[in-house]
């Protein structure tokens, strides 16, 4: 038949709910994220801060220096349980003329992102404080307030990429790359106001989104088929994750505002 059974019901197969190549996420913002696979529902995770120790030359037979004390900062995850569902009668994706199934996977993919984005957010929004006042006070953030061993980038709300957007240099060129997606040579990713503030807003997170948190994985985005009485069936999708701040030392939020001229 082609559907495989499992614990959590009969999951639409991989090759009929998804093309064959899998598709670049639609917010390149969730590629950075570090992903760890577990088994649990809770448990403890281990994190060793990124830092600037090296290693010390020695001569031939001589012992081993002290290094300093590692630290390792035990992170505690507690696995969610996200749901989503898509009304449809089989009959529907049968007769239809055109790729429905195609259609719909679109949409649950997006459920997954924009759940995951969310989320991810929340967590930023909990980063130690820093405001920024005009270019100046955002290359302060980039060079002074976070180490330079982490790989910076900049999550903005699309309000603030639009004043970016628009600033000029004294000869009238645009301060932004000619994408609009980088400054000072660190990548931006506007996101909606939303989800770092409310409309209008002009919001961000400056840091190393990989370090700053990470995603636990229970279950990965699953879907199946569930009685409708009304619809006959609905395409039911499921995940299960925690995201957790592992290195809060990684990334700062504020708030940008426009340097008077």
């Amino acid at each position: 038949t082609g559907v495989k059974i499992t614990d959590v019901g009969a999951i639409i197969p991989k090759e009929v709910l998804e093309p064959q190549k899998t598709p670049e996420r639609q917010n390149p913002l969730l590629n950075l994220i570090h992903i760890v696979k577990v088994t649990s529902g809770s448990g403890t995770y281990p994190v060793l801060k990124k830092s600037n120790r090296k290693m010390t030359e020695v001569g031939e037979l001589e012992e081993n220096p002290e290094l300093g004390k590692t630290k390792i900062t035990e992170v505690d995850y507690k696995i969610k349980t996200y749901r989503g569902e898509l009304p449809i009668s089989r009959e529907a994706i049968e007769d239809a003329q055109y790729d429905l199934i195609g259609i719909l996977q679109e949409d649950i993919q997006d459920q997954d992102e924009q759940t995951k984005l969310a989320i991810v957010a929340d967590v930023m929004k909990s980063a130690k404080v820093v405001n920024a006042s005009g270019l100046d006070g955002i290359k302060d953030i980039l060079n002074t307030k976070i180490s330079s061993v982490y790989k910076k980038s900049l999550v903005v709300t699309d309000t603030m990429f639009n004043a970016l957007d628009k600033i000029k240099d004294k000869d009238g060129r645009y301060i932004t790359s000619p994408t609009g997606y980088s400054f000072s040579g660190k990548t931006i990713y506007p996101v909606e106001d939303t989800l770092l503030g409310q409309e209008g807003e002009m919001k961000f997170f400056i840091g190393d989104v990989e370090y700053f948190l990470t995603l636990f994985d229970r279950m990965e985005l699953t879907v199946n088929w569930e009685d409708n009485h009304k619809f006959g069936k609905n395409l039911a999708s499921y995940l299960r994750f925690d995201i957790k701040k592992t290195d809060e030392d990684a990334g700062v939020f504020g708030t940008y505002t426009d340097a008077v001229a």
